[in-house]
């Protein structure tokens, strides 16, 4: 039998405050705001019809 190539787990480090900093900056801004009224979906009817052929 071959010999198992096994890897050892890398600790992860959090970012230093100028790191993450930097990283903030790159997200990008969110274009509209989340809003509680209703939205209507593109799709057919009610709901009731099968879609796919069936």
């Amino acid at each position: 039998m071959p010999a198992q190539e096994v890897q050892q787990p890398q600790a992860q480090q959090m970012p230093s405050a100028q790191e993450a900093a930097r990283i903030n900056a790159e997200q990008p801004r969110s274009g509209e705001q989340m809003t509680a009224e209703p939205v209507t979906m593109r799709g057919g009817g009610e709901g009731e019809e099968v879609c796919c052929g069936m």
